[in-house]
């Protein structure tokens, strides 16, 4: 029996917001063609704001798990201003 391998939610929501972007950036591309452009501007500013945070959410879990997974737990910070 194949092992099927479970993907983290984080990465599902990467993997669906870069779909999301690769429809949308075209169709927009096409429809600014046409002149109707002003509702699409405020959707892909939305998506990419939220691409933008969704992948930073992504590195920050990604470093907190590697520094745990390197024994460094102690150095993991949420606010590096010190």
């Amino acid at each position: 029996m194949k092992r099927i391998m479970k993907k983290d939610t984080s990465k599902i929501i990467l993997i669906m917001l870069s779909m999301y972007i690769a429809f949308l950036t075209p169709f927009v591309l096409v429809i600014a063609l046409f002149g109707y452009y002003e509702p699409f501007v405020r959707l892909i500013e939305g998506t990419f704001a939220l691409t933008s945070i969704a992948v930073g959410f992504y590195y920050w879990k990604a470093k907190a798990e590697n520094m745990h997974k390197f024994k460094q737990d102690d150095r993991i910070e949420m606010n590096e201003d010190k």
